[in-house]
C-alpha cells in the first residue's frame, strides 16, 4: 500500500499494476487509482503532443468496435457462398480475436484489450443484449403457444426433457463414480449446461430460418412452433433455478416476488396500455417519439429490477418484448428504430466480449491437477453426448406424426440451430460453468454445429418437391368439364375489382367448372414468425370478422355465383423474399393449373412497396407448377364487369408455348356470352430455322378454337403477315384502347421478329418483350394486360 501526500488526505490506496490504459493520465493529474480532483479523460490531446491514444477509453473502445465489424464482415464474405449464417462469422470474429487468435501476443493483447477496458466493453455489449432480447421478442407472438398442435407441443418437450434428463443422470452418475470431481463440476453448472444445450431459442430458429429463406415453408412453421414450446419451458425453468438460493430461502422467496411483480406488470399495465397506444395511432401513420423514449426507459428500468432480484439482467425487457403487440404499427416501428443500431453497433462487441474469454489455459497448463483435467474430459463427454441425443430424438416423435425421415431430419437439425441467445447465456452463466476451457468447448461446439447443420438443411430441403406428378397442370391440357383451379394473388385493394371481373369471365355455364383459392399476402414486418392462414373451415364456415374487406370482396363474389364457384380465402404474412414459396405450396397442395399475380407499376405513395412486392414475380415464374398469369393494371382501370356489360379482350398471338396457354385460357374465356374475343395471329415466312413442330401445334391450337367457336359471332381470328421488327412494333402500337384487356404470353417462337437486342431496353423482363413493351409508359392505352407463362415441364 502506498499513502497519497498529505494534501489528499489521509486515503489509503493500492496502486494496481500497470494496465497499458489511464496510466499517462493519472500521472497527469498526480493521481493513482481514481482521481478525486477532476475526472479522468477518456480521449487523448493527439499524437502533436506525444500522447499515445490507446492509453485512453475512447479511442481504444472505437478501435475495438472497428476491429470486431471489419472481421466479421470480411469473414461473412467469404463464408456467405458456403451458406454459413452470419452468425457464424460474427463468433469465429470474436474467436480470431481473442487469446486463440490475434491476442496470443501479449504486448499486442494489452494494447488493444487492456484489462480496465473489458468492464467498458462489456457494458456496453450487456446493453445491446438487453435491446437486441426485447427488438427480438417484440417480433414473437405468445400466442403461437396456443396455436400449436399436438404435433408441436410433442416435439418441443420431447427435445428437450430426454436430453435435459440424460446429461443430468449421466452427470450425477459420475459424480457418483468419482471421476467427476464435485468441485470442479457441482451441481448446479450440470444443470445449466444440461438447460443450455437442451433448450432451442424460437428467437435463433426464427432469425436463421428467415437468413436462409425457410421461415414461411410447412416445416419451417413446425420448427418455430416447437421451438416456441421448448423455449418457454426450458426459460421457465433456468429462470427458475437461478432465482432459487438453496442456503437462504428467504431471499430466494422475495427474488422470485419480484420476478411475479415483473410479470404481473407485463400482463396488466404495459400490455394494455401498448394495446391503447396501437388504438389510437392511425392505420397508415407513426408512432411518437415520446412514445418511444417512455418504452426505451421502461426496458432499462425492467432490466434494473431484473438484476436487482438476482434473475439474469435481460429477464424483464424479454418479458416486456412479448407484452408488446407484433406486427405494425408498434412492433414494427420498435423494431425498425432499434434494430439496426444495436445489430450493427451493439452486437459486435458481445461476439468481442465472448470471443475474448476462450482459451484452455486452466486444462492444458502443467501444473493443473488431474482432478481438473479428468472432470473437465468428462464435461466434454457429457456435452458431446447431449448434442447428440438432442439430435437423435427428435426424429422419433416427427416420424410418429407421418414426417418422412428427411423431413424428420431436417427439422432436428432446425431444433438444433444456435446463436445469439445461447451465446447470451453462455456469458452470463459462464462463472457457474466448472472453468473456462468448458466455457470453451460450450461456445466453439454451439457455433461449430450450427455450421455445419445450416448449409445441410439449405441444401437437401426443398419446401416445393414433390414426390408424384398430378398431370399437366396447364389450361392447355385440361379436359373437357375439368373444374379449372385458380390460385388468385392479392396485395391490396386496387386489382380487387378487375379480378373479380376476371374471374367472371371465366366461370361461363358452358365452360370449365371453376374453383378459385384468394390469397391474400401481406408482408411480414415486426414480426418473427410467418403465418398462413385458411379462414374457410373444414364445414365451410367463414368468420368474416377475421377478414379484411379485401377478401370480403371475393366471399361476396362466391355468394352472388349462389355457390356454384367456390372460393377458399387465405391469408399468407411472410417477407417478399420468400412469399413466393407459399403461392406455390398453395398451388401445388390444391392442384391448380393457373396462379394469378397483379404486377403493379411504381405510383405514387406506393412506388417503394410495388417494387418490393414485384419482387416476387420471377421467383413464382420459376418455381410454380403450373401456370402462370402476371395481370399488369395501367393506372386506374378496371375491367368491366361481364355480368352487365361487354369485355372485349384481344389476343396477340405468334406462336410457342406461351403463346399456346394464352390463347387456351382465352377461349376459356370465350365461351362467356358477354365476351368479344379477337386474336391476331402474327405469321411469318418459314425459313431453316422455323420449328415445323412447333408450328404445327400453333396451328392445332387455333384449328381447335375456330371449331369450337364456329357459331360464335363474339370471336373474331384475324391473320397478320409480317415481314421485319419495325412493322412488327408498328402493328402492336396500333392496337390503342379497342381493348378492354390484352392476353400474350410471355415468350413468343421464333418467327415473332422481335429482335432479340430488344431485351437489353427492356424494364421488366419478367414481362418479355411484348409483354414490357404493353407495359411501358410510352405505350398508349388504359386496357389491362393478361401475360401468360406456362408451366415448362408440361
Amino acid at each position: 500500500m502506498e499513502t497519497i501526500p498529505p494534501e489528499m488526505g489521509d486515503i489509503q490506496l493500492e496502486i494496481p499494476t500497470y494496465q497499458g490504459m489511464y496510466y499517462p493520465v493519472q500521472s497527469m493529474y498526480n493521481a493513482y487509482v481514481c482521481d478525486v480532483k477532476r475526472p479522468i479523460k477518456i480521449y487523448s490531446d493527439g499524437i502533436w503532443f506525444n500522447d499515445n491514444a490507446l492509453y485512453y477509453a475512447l479511442p481504444v473502445l472505437l478501435l475495438q468496435l472497428t476491429l470486431i465489424t471489419f472481421v466479421s464482415r470480411v469473414l461473412y464474405f467469404f463464408l456467405r457462398p458456403l451458406k454459413q449464417p452470419r452468425i457464424v462469422s460474427d463468433v469465429l470474429a470474436g474467436v480470431l480475436l481473442g487469446p486463440l487468435g490475434l491476442s496470443r501476443n501479449q504486448d499486442l493483447m494489452a494494447r488493444l484489450f487492456p484489462y480496465k477496458s473489458i468492464s467498458v466493453l462489456r457494458v456496453l455489449a450487456y446493453h445491446g443484449i438487453i435491446f437486441k432480447l426485447f427488438s427480438m421478442t417484440v417480433k414473437t407472438d405468445p400466442a403461437i403457444i396456443m396455436r400449436s398442435g399436438k404435433k408441436a407441443v410433442m416435439l418441443g418437450l420431447v427435445s428437450l426433457l430426454v436430453p435435459f434428463g440424460i446429461m443430468v443422470g449421466l452427470g450425477y452418475f459420475l459424480i457418483y463414480t468419482g471421476d467427476l470431481h464435485p468441485d470442479v463440476a457441482p451441481d448446479p453448472s450440470i444443470i445449466i449446461m444440461a438447460l443450455l444445450i437442451s433448450s432451442s431459442s424460437f428467437l435463433v430458429v426464427s432469425e436463421i430460418l428467415e437468413e436462409i429463406g425457410l421461415v414461411n415453408t410447412e416445416l419451417g412453421r413446425l420448427a418455430m412452433s416447437s421451438s416456441l414450446i421448448n423455449n418457454a419451458a426450458g426459460l421457465f425453468a433456468i429462470t427458475l433455478y437461478s432465482s432459487i438460493n438453496r442456503e437462504k430461502p428467504l431471499q430466494s422467496i422475495k427474488s422470485l416476488g419480484l420476478l411475479a411483480a415483473i410479470i404481473l406488470f407485463a400482463l396488466f399495465i404495459f400490455r394494455p396500455s401498448m394495446r391503447w397506444v396501437v388504438q389510437r395511432t392511425p392505420k397508415s401513420g407513426s408512432i411518437r417519439g415520446g412514445t418511444m423514449v417512455v418504452i426505451m426507459i421502461v426496458v432499462s428500468i425492467a432490466g434494473i429490477i431484473s438484476d436487482i432480484s438476482g434473475a439474469a439482467f435481460f429477464f424483464g425487457p424479454l418479458l416486456l418484448g412479448l407484452a408488446v403487440p407484433d406486427g405494425p404499427p408498434l412492433g414494427a416501428a420498435l423494431v425498425e428504430q432499434i434494430d439496426t443500431v444495436v445489430t450493427e453497433v451493439l452486437m459486435p462487441l458481445v461476439y468481442l466480449s465472448c470471443g475474448l474469454v476462450v482459451e484452455f489455459s486452466e486444462v492444458n497448463d502443467g501444473t493443473t491437477q488431474l482432478p481438473v483435467v479428468r472432470s473437465t474430459l468428462w464435461t466434454v463427454v457429457i456435452l458431446a453426448i447431449g448434442i447428440l441425443a438432442k439430435l437423435t430424438v427428435t426424429i422419433i416423435p416427427a416420424i410418429y406424426h407421418k414426417i418422412s425421415f428427411r423431413n424428420a431430419l431436417m427439422l432436428t437439425f432446425m431444433l438444433n440451430f444456435r446463436g445469439m441467445v445461447e451465446i447470451v447465456y453462455l456469458l452470463y452463466y459462464r462463472l457457474d460453468l466448472p472453468n473456462m476451457g468448458v466455457y470453451s468447448v460450450l461456445l466453439l461446439v454451439s457455433i461449430g454445429v450450427t455450421a455445419i447443420i445450416v448449409p445441410l438443411v439449405k441444401t437437401y430441403y426443398d419446401p416445393l418437391e414433390v414426390n408424384y406428378t398430378v398431370g399437366q397442370r396447364t389450361i392447355q391440357h385440361l379436359k373437357p368439364h375439368m373444374e379449372l383451379r385458380v390460385v388468385a394473388c392479392v396485395q391490396d385493394e386496387s386489382p380487387v375489382p378487375t379480378l373479380v371481373s376476371l374471374l367472371e369471365a371465366s366461370c361461363a355455364e358452358r365452360g370449365n367448372p371453376l374453383c378459385v383459392y384468394v390469397l391474400h399476402l401481406v408482408e411480414q414486418v415486426g414480426r418473427a414468425s410467418s403465418s398462413f392462414i385458411a379462414h374457410k373451415n373444414k364445414k365451410g364456415f367463414i368468420n368474416p370478422t377475421h377478414m379484411d374487406r379485401l377478401l370480403n370482396a371475393f366471399v361476396n363474389f362466391e355468394q352472388s355465383k349462389k355457390g356454384q364457384v367456390p372460393m377458399q380465402p387465405f391469408t399468407a404474412i411472410a417477407p417478399y423474399k420468400t412469399m413466393h414459396q407459399d403461392i406455390c405450396s398453395l398451388a401445388m397442395g390444391k392442384n391448380a393449373a393457373f396462379i394469378i399475380v397483379p404486377f403493379m407499376r411504381d405510383a405514387g405513395e406506393n412506388g417503394e412497396a410495388d417494387r418490393a412486392y414485384r419482387t416476387i414475380i420471377p421467383n413464382v415464374l420459376s418455381q410454380a407448377s403450373c401456370t402462370v398469369g402476371i395481370l399488369i393494371l395501367k393506372g386506374e382501370t378496371v375491367l368491366p364487369n361481364p355480368t352487365n356489360s361487354q369485355l372485349h379482350i384481344g389476343v396477340l398471338f405468334w406462336g410457342g408455348p406461351d403463346d399456346r396457354e394464352a390463347l387456351s385460357y382465352a377461349a376459356c374465356l370465350a365461351r362467356h356470352p358477354s365476351v368479344h374475343l379477337t386474336v391476331t395471329r402474327f405469321e411469318a415466312a418459314m425459313d431453316e430455322n422455323t420449328d415445323a413442330r412447333e408450328l404445327a401445334w400453333d396451328d392445332e391450337v387455333v384449328e381447335e378454337l375456330k371449331h369450337e367457336q364456329a357459331h360464335n359471332e363474339n370471336v373474331v381470328i384475324q391473320e397478320v403477315v409480317i415481314k421485319d421488327m419495325e412493322k412488327t412494333i408498328a402493328r402492336i402500337k396500333s392496337i390503342d384502347n379497342q381493348y378492354d384487356l390484352i392476353i400474350v404470353g410471355r415468350s413468343q417462337s421464333s418467327t415473332c421478329l422481335l429482335d432479340q437486342g430488344l431485351a437489353e431496353w427492356s424494364e421488366f423482363p419478367e414481362l418479355g418483350l411484348v409483354g414490357d413493351m404493353l407495359c411501358s409508359s410510352d405505350f398508349d392505352g388504359s386496357f389491362s394486360i393478361l401475360v401468360v407463362h406456362q408451366h415448362r415441364n408440361a
